[in-house]
């Protein structure tokens, strides 16, 4: 909380792509990290898994794990057939980029190398380690989004209370002047009043 709109604008850029792929309400899950996301959605008429509500209370690598390992078997069991991930990435204090990016199935970029006749021998196999460093990449995948997102609410939250800071002064700057304003006023109809009275008197 008290980070402007860094997590509405992650929930309508979810809303947006499910529109753009126009997606039927039942062929749409959303697994909210975080709490605030999860007060918004939970008003939508979207399947909503809210298990990971906490996983911002203590960070670390091993909850990115557990939350990675679901969506892997949920993905290989054919229950969702894209997974996307929806987060702001940190780039300073007071820029968060709106990143979405497709987190399965997992694109893998191959530089191309130069021939080498030199016999390479991989142990155990190379789809054993082909399937380790699949898994440790989304492991890692997952991890960056979340550590971004953290790093990004805090430079948001900052941002906010800044703003807010200066506001505050500046409004209280405004109620001073009218105040001095206001009690001028009265002390100015309080003299003449006083001047008022003693002519009247003086008078009769």
């Amino acid at each position: 909380g008290l980070c402007g709109g860094f997590n509405s604008s992650v929930c309508k850029s979810v809303i947006q792509e499910i529109e753009t792929q126009k997606l039927k309400t039942k062929d749409a899950a959303i697994l909210n990290i975080g709490k605030k996301g999860y007060d918004i959605f939970k008003n939508l008429p979207y399947e909503l898994n809210n298990q990971y509500i906490d996983t911002f209370h203590e960070l670390d690598y091993e909850k990115a794990i557990g939350i990675a390992t679901f969506l892997k078997e949920k993905y290989e069991k054919d229950e969702f057939g894209k997974i996307h991930l929806f987060y702001n990435k940190f780039k300073n204090a007071a820029v968060q980029v709106l990143t979405n990016e497709v987190f399965l199935p997992f694109e893998a970029k191959l530089e191309e190398q130069e021939n080498n006749s030199a016999y390479t021998i991989i142990e155990p196999d190379a789809a054993s380690v082909a399937k380790l460093l699949f898994t440790k990449s989304l492991y890692q995948k997952l991890f960056l989004a979340l550590l971004h997102s953290n790093a990004a609410e805090h430079g948001a939250r900052m941002t906010t209370m800044d703003k807010a800071t200066e506001n505050a002064a500046e409004m209280l700057k405004d109620l001073r002047l009218v105040y001095n304003r206001t009690r001028q006023a009265v002390i100015t109809k309080e003299i003449i009043e006083i001047v008022s009275g003693a002519q009247a008197l003086s008078g009769s």
